[in-house]
C-alpha cells in the first residue's frame, strides 16, 4: 500500500510499510494502518484524517468496497481522500487476463516456468549455464547493433 499525505503544504506519497495485521477484515485492517500511520509519523489519529489525502491499495475488496473497505472507512474520516487501485497491480490483471486468452503466450510462460525449474533444482546446471552465459562465443551470438 501506499499512501499520500501533506505537511505543511508538501504533498509526499510512500509505500508506508509493512505491518502484521491481526484482523484481516477491512475494520482490521483499518484500525492497524491508523495505528502504524500515527505511530510512525508521530501525529495524533486527528491529524492524520486531515493530512492523508490518498491511499493506494491492490484493488481487492477489502480495501476498495464501496461502502465497507479501508478506503470508505478512511473516507468516513476524510471525505476528500481519493482511494486508488495501484497501476502496478492493475497492470499485472491486465496481462494475467491477456495470458488466459491468447494460448502462445501461456505456452511460453509454460517453457519458461520449464526452464527454470531445470536449472533452479541443480546447483551444477546452474554453474553450467553461468559459464555459458559469461562465455565470449555467447556474447558474441548475442551482440545486437542497431
Amino acid at each position: 500500500m501506499s499512501i499520500t499525505f501533506s505537511f505543511g503544504g508538501t504533498i509526499t506519497t510512500r509505500f508506508f510499510s509493512i505491518v502484521n495485521v491481526k484482523n484481516t477484515t477491512a475494520n482490521g485492517i483499518h484500525e492497524t494502518l491508523i495505528a502504524a500511520t500515527t505511530a510512525r509519523l508521530d501525529i495524533r489519529k486527528e491529524e492524520l484524517s486531515k493530512q492523508l489525502i490518498g491511499f493506494t491499495t491492490d484493488g481487492a475488496a477489502t480495501f476498495q468496497a464501496c461502502h465497507s473497505g479501508v478506503v470508505s472507512l478512511l473516507k468516513s474520516e476524510n471525505p476528500f481522500l481519493i482511494g486508488m487501485h495501484c497501476i502496478a497491480h492493475r497492470v499485472e490483471l491486465a496481462i494475467r487476463n491477456t495470458m488466459v486468452s491468447v494460448p502462445k503466450i501461456a505456452d511460453i510462460e509454460d517453457t519458461l516456468l520449464m526452464l527454470y525449474t531445470f536449472y533452479h533444482q541443480s546447483p551444477k546446471r546452474r554453474q553450467e549455464l553461468r559459464l555459458i552465459i559469461h562465455s565470449k562465443q555467447f556474447k558474441k551470438k548475442n551482440t545486437y547493433t542497431s
